[in-house]
């Protein structure tokens, strides 16, 4: 089986069912991707909506490079695809073709990416040129199969992402020779014409600007790009709990256990956000449990755990041992799963609490760190991440901030009962 196939058929931990269908409308009504919430964004952020509809966020950043990194999103990736058919792939492959621009399909977007290093009032507007030229209408060739080196496909995000134990609702196919000749011109112009519309599209620019005259510069660009409002409606997934919500998985090297879990709010809050640091502060804890467990029986496996609210939806929480000599997985897996069972029935203490606390705090203070010396392709990206979760674009000195908020009105019992929320069904099935 294909390193594709694995990541979308290995043991499921959720299903993602496209269940909640949202119609395009002419211009989206509003500039924001999330609901209104306790949680404010920087004001360095300005978001606003081009009068055909696109949705445009502007990212001020200090650059000394002037450079300007562009991200357009499309709102629509595999997801929307017919089964079998890998016309988003195909699709995105044919847009950049040999253009300096990127592309990456993921499960319900597209991302085109573009820098302009040292930028001039030339490159500037190429790239706004080459965004209406390409996405305002497309001819679409039946040729053989050469994927452009600038496209990343699917898979290879769901392995980054550390998703392989998410399983999609739906057939899907990865892109070869052969899959990529099934799809027919009627297919990508059908798929381009429901999906890369204005309404379904947000252009993210990061970099120094002066932000009226740089949309004034867009919305000119654009004024002539009215595409028609397709009829179809978009789906946006839905996370639906499998395996009572647990999933174990066990490579060659390697053994992984998953679980998802409800959090307390359906829109980015405080409260949710709290509930990420309980799960990650109990699995910290988990985490050490058991490479102190591996220790004492000299295994050189590694412990990594995470957690990651997926889709404002459900919380899921990963512990991943790797490196397994050969012959020690099962007894690998046993520990793991002794140690939780543990967890369960006892607790944690308070130095344990306080411990992780501080590994936690010091790991966002690097993440702070780091964050204030990366340039605007890192802050591009950043933002589409958290639209394409549908949360609240923040950086990391808020969150340092909200984890000192929270922390102070916790204690190891509160990491107790969170970890019994997350891992208790696995008593079912250990």
């Amino acid at each position: 089986m294909s390193i594709y196939n694995r990541a979308l058929t290995i043991t499921l931990t959720a299903l993602f069912t496209a269940i909640a269908a949202l119609p395009v409308t002419a211009k989206p009504t509003s500039p924001l991707w999330f609901e209104h919430t306790d949680i404010t964004m920087p004001r360095n952020i300005q978001t606003s909506v081009l009068e055909n509809g696109i949705r445009l966020v502007l990212v001020a950043t200090p650059n000394k490079q002037q450079a300007l990194e562009l991200r357009l999103r499309v709102g629509a990736g595999v997801a929307q695809e017919p089964s079998y058919l890998p016309v988003s792939r195909v699709l995105a492959n044919q847009i950049i073709g040999d253009s300096k621009w990127s592309a990456t399909t993921d499960y319900q977007q597209t991302v085109y990416s573009l820098s302009t290093i040292n930028d001039s009032q030339h490159s500037l507007e190429g790239a706004l040129d080459f965004i209406e030229t390409s996405f305002s209408q497309q001819s679409f060739v039946q040729k053989a199969w050469k994927q452009s080196a600038n496209l990343t496909d699917y898979p290879t995000v769901v392995s980054q992402n550390q998703l392989d134990s998410l399983e999609l609702g739906k057939s899907t196919s990865p892109v070869t020779e052969t899959s990529a000749s099934r799809v027919q011109l009627e297919d990508l112009e059908h798929y381009f014409s429901q999906y890369y519309v204005p309404t379904n599209m947000t252009l993210v620019i990061a970099g120094d600007f002066k932000a009226r005259t740089l949309q004034n510069k867009v919305q000119k660009a654009f004024s002539q790009w009215h595409n028609p409002t397709p009829l179809t409606k978009t789906q946006q997934p839905a996370l639906r709990m499998g395996n009572n919500g647990i999933s174990g998985t066990q490579g060659k090297h390697s053994v992984s256990l998953s679980a998802l879990a409800h959090v307390s709010d359906d829109v980015d809050s405080k409260l949710m956000r709290k509930d990420l640091l309980l799960a990650t502060i109990a699995n910290q804890i988990l985490e050490h449990r058991i490479e102190s467990a591996l220790a004492d029986v000299h295994s050189s496996a590694t412990v990594s755990v995470k957690n990651e609210i997926l889709f404002n939806q459900k919380l899921l929480s990963q512990v991943l041992v790797s490196k397994i000599p050969d012959g020690e997985q099962q007894a690998t897996k046993q520990i793991v799963e002794q140690e939780i069972k543990t967890a369960l029935a006892v607790g944690f203490t308070h130095s344990e609490y306080e411990a992780a606390v501080s590994e936690i705090r010091l790991n966002k203070q690097a993440e702070l760190v780091a964050f204030r010396q990366a340039g605007p392709a890192a802050m591009a990206d950043r933002m589409v991440d958290a639209i394409d979760n549908g949360s609240v674009y923040t950086t990391p000195s808020f969150e340092l901030e909200l984890i000192d908020f929270h922390v102070a009105h916790l204690s190891e019992i509160d990491i107790s009962k969170e970890f019994e929320k997350i891992w208790a069904h696995k008593l079912k099935s250990i």
